[in-house]
């Protein structure tokens, strides 16, 4: 997952626990659950015994979607973003013992939308369409 932040391409949430590389692992070892609200598309999913399961418990693939998690970019570069103040969606990961790791989307800013993320720092940008596209790898 990318961040433009100046000229250099970095690490989605790098300030947080939100590391591409920890990504990539818990995509194969650790992650517990995925749960993913876009408006009014919701997708929970939940690894049971290593295989992955819809919210109705069906078998499921959620590589698609990590894939395209992993290349989503978010612009950290501008500093004077309003506060997000109403929540339109949000991402949640469940990386086991307890812990999450999640992201709040808000209202729309040009072509984007403002995302908080729950380890704090600044609000930033994602493209509505990198969002859509998330949401549509999602069955």
């Amino acid at each position: 997952v990318l961040v433009q932040l100046g000229a250099e391409i970095q690490p989605l949430l790098q300030s947080s626990d939100w590391l591409s590389t920890k990504l990539v692992e818990a995509a194969q070892y650790s992650i517990e659950g995925i749960e993913l609200k876009l408006g009014e598309k919701l997708a929970r999913y939940q690894r049971q015994e290593g295989i992955w399961a819809g919210a109705d418990g069906k078998p499921a693939n959620v590589d698609d979607f990590l894939a395209k998690l992993e290349a989503t970019a978010a612009d950290r570069t501008q500093l004077s973003l309003p506060a997000l103040q109403e929540e339109w969606g949000y991402l949640r990961i469940s990386i086991g013992e307890g812990k999450q790791v999640s992201l709040s989307f808000g209202a729309v800013q040009g072509e984007s939308r403002l995302v908080r993320d729950s380890a704090g720092g600044p609000v930033f940008l994602v493209k509505s369409a990198d969002l859509d596209a998330l949401a549509a790898t999602l069955h």
